[in-house]
């Protein structure tokens, strides 16, 4: 897996604010989580060097900015996987094998409903 960067998620962030489908790299959820363990390591390491800096007060901002972004970057990807249920064709080549087990499970939940209200 090819580590994840600030650059690389803030690209993977702004194509998700558009309404069209778009492809991610396959170990996107890893990565994401790998990016943010570095990010906590890192500001660890400096709050126990000096928990008083100037760098662990830019860490903590480091960290918290790269949870919230891989966070929006998930929420807005589950979104996505949600409307593919409705629209399977799109989802072709661009989702994750995360996002196509949540998408299988969505479509067997959907199915059920609609088996119990009988349409």
């Amino acid at each position: 897996m090819n580590p994840l960067d600030y650059a690389e998620a803030s690209v993977i962030w702004r194509d998700g604010l558009r309404t069209r489908p778009w492809k991610v790299r396959p170990d996107l959820y890893p990565a994401l989580s790998a990016w943010v363990q570095r990010s906590e390591a890192e500001y660890e390491r400096q709050r126990r060097e000096d928990p008083d800096s100037i760098l662990t007060e830019g860490a903590f901002e480091v960290m918290n900015r790269n949870r919230r972004m891989a966070r929006e970057i998930t929420a807005m990807r589950m979104r996505y996987v949600r409307r593919m249920a409705t629209m399977p064709a799109e989802s072709e080549g661009i989702l994750t094998p995360e996002e196509r087990t949540y998408l299988a499970q969505i479509i067997e939940i959907d199915s059920k409903f609609m088996e119990a209200v009988r349409l």
